[in-house]
Order: structure tokens, then C-alpha cells, then sequence
């Protein structure tokens, strides 16, 4: 078994960062923050608003800078004082950043949970914005990265439940998987048996510890 710092292993959905709690409450709670930047209220959030605020967000977590959120008509000021309240809000993120960082110089590579690893050699570099980039993916890697397993492993229990039941002629199939998300064809008279199914695939007890709620819509 792979054995993995205590920062790498739990990383952001570390209970300890401040954001967990945020990230798996109702009402996606987690971009309230960034909605009320954009001059909006939570009562008032229309698809723009809540995507922009989603992305800000997650901007923060992915190493961008404050330049880019001027793209959403932030003023610089605007944006430096944003992305210090949020570091403000959740100090354990920031540390589990540094705690990645350091891992990556280190070891020259990020692992998921589940031990798949990116390697990341240009951390080494004797180029700044080549080090700054490798940084950025540093961080990246183990949230995107916990994500990605998380689908892989849906698939592989949804396909092995599917094989099991044996339906014939089959009743269903996975299309395609994106970043976090399965694509699954159902046909319309095999719903009911169907989608219990696929609900059970995602409840897999290895993300539970994540408290991560997996939505089939």
C-alpha cells in the first residue's frame, strides 16, 4: 500500500482547511463569497452570475492570479482583496498549499488518494514562470486529479453492476466520461431499474470519506 504525506493523502477536502464544510453544504454555499463580489444577493443569482462565481472560486484553488479575475470586470483591488479574504477564510487551504508545494519540489510529483501520480519535473526549472506553472498544476493536480479517480472508479462499478445483471437485449451503456462527469444512455422503458443502479455505483465507500454526494441527473 502507498504510503503518502498527511497533506497529499486528505489534501483539499482536508476538514482541517475551512472549505469542507462549505463545499458539501446546500445551496452550493461555497460561492456566496464570490456572488456578493459580483454585486449579486443569494437570492438573486441568475446562471451567469452563479458560473462566474464558480469560476472565480475554483480560479482561487487552481493558482490563478489576480490579473485574470479583472476578465470579470473586477478592478485590481477588487481582486487582491478577494482572493486575501478568501486565504483569510480557510488559513488550513493555504497551508495544505504550501504543504503541496513543498511535497512536489521535493519529490518532483503530486499524488492523487487513490496513488496515481503526475510528474512534475519542471519544478526543477531555472525558469520562474516555468517553476510558477508547475506550482499551479502542483495544486491543481491532487483536485482535479481526486476527481477524475472518483468518476473512473463510478464507471468501473457501474459497468461490473451492469455485467452482472446481464440484460439482454442491454439496456444501457456508458457514452463518455468528462473530467467529473459520466455519460450514460438509458433506455426510456428500463429507467426504474436503471438509475438505482447507477446511484449505488457512485455511493462508492472509498469517496465517502470525502463526504462528497454524487448527483445523477
Amino acid at each position: 500500500r502507498r504510503r503518502h504525506p498527511r497533506g497529499t493523502r486528505r489534501g483539499l477536502l482536508d476538514r482541517g482547511s475551512g472549505l469542507l464544510p462549505r463545499l458539501c453544504g446546500s445551496g452550493w454555499t461555497y460561492l456566496l463569497g464570490a456572488v456578493r463580489v459580483l454585486g449579486a444577493t443569494p437570492g438573486n443569482v441568475d446562471e451567469f452570475v452563479r458560473r462566474t462565481a464558480k469560476e472565480i472560486n475554483f480560479g482561487i484553488l487552481y493558482g490563478m492570479g489576480w490579473q485574470h479575475f479583472m476578465d470579470y470586470g473586477l478592478t485590481k483591488q477588487e481582486s487582491q482583496s478577494y482572493i486575501k479574504g478568501f486565504f483569510t477564510t480557510y488559513k488550513g487551504l493555504t497551508r495544505w498549499i504550501e504543504r503541496t508545494r513543498a511535497f512536489g519540489k521535493k519529490n518532483l510529483y503530486i499524488p492523487t488518494p487513490s496513488g496515481r501520480r503526475r510528474h512534475l519535473p519542471d519544478l526543477l526549472s531555472s525558469k520562474p514562470e516555468v517553476v510558477a506553472e508547475a506550482e499551479r498544476q502542483a495544486v491543481n493536480s491532487p483536485i482535479q486529479g481526486t476527481a477524475s479517480d472518483m468518476t473512473i472508479r463510478t464507471q468501473i462499478r457501474f459497468q461490473a453492476e451492469l455485467s452482472k445483471r446481464r440484460w439482454d437485449p442491454p439496456v444501457a451503456k456508458i457514452v463518455a466520461m468528462i473530467h467529473d462527469a459520466l455519460l450514460v444512455e438509458i433506455r426510456a422503458d428500463a429507467m426504474d431499474d436503471v438509475v438505482p443502479v447507477l446511484v449505488k455505483a457512485c455511493n462508492d465507500p472509498w469517496q465517502q470519506k470525502f463526504l462528497v454526494t454524487p448527483v445523477v441527473h
